[in-house]
């Protein structure tokens, strides 16, 4: 019942909201995690998103550059019902910030090892 009236005042809280920004998972699992418990580390992935259904509300998680242990980063954009389209333009000016993808995190990319710029 607690989880109900948690996600009762989840929407409540939303009605001034456009949009919030979330991590996309709570941490990283390990394969041994999931093999010893696949429930478990996979339900935790959906900690900040399982609620998007249940409250008919929109989301999208955003890929972004690779963090400073090497691991990639993202967050979930999360909005009402139909905020599809303002979802996507705010990915759209992620994308372009030190966050995005395309961002200062992302490596440079290396030449393909037979390419002639490596000659």
């Amino acid at each position: 019942m607690v989880e109900f009236e948690a996600q009762y005042r989840l929407a409540e809280l939303m009605t001034g909201i456009d949009m919030l920004c979330v991590p996309t998972i709570p941490r990283f699992v390990s394969l041994a995690e999931i093999a010893a418990d696949p429930n478990g580390p996979n339900s935790l992935l959906g900690t900040y998103s399982k609620v998007v259904n249940l409250l008919d509300m929109s989301g999208i998680a955003v890929p972004g550059g690779l963090r400073a242990d090497g691991r990639p980063a993202s967050v979930t954009l999360l909005g009402r019902a139909g905020a599809d389209g303002l979802l996507a333009a705010a990915v759209m000016q992620l994308e372009d910030t030190p966050m995005g993808a395309t961002g200062w995190a992302r490596p440079p990319a290396q030449p393909p090892s037979g390419d002639a710029a490596s000659k």
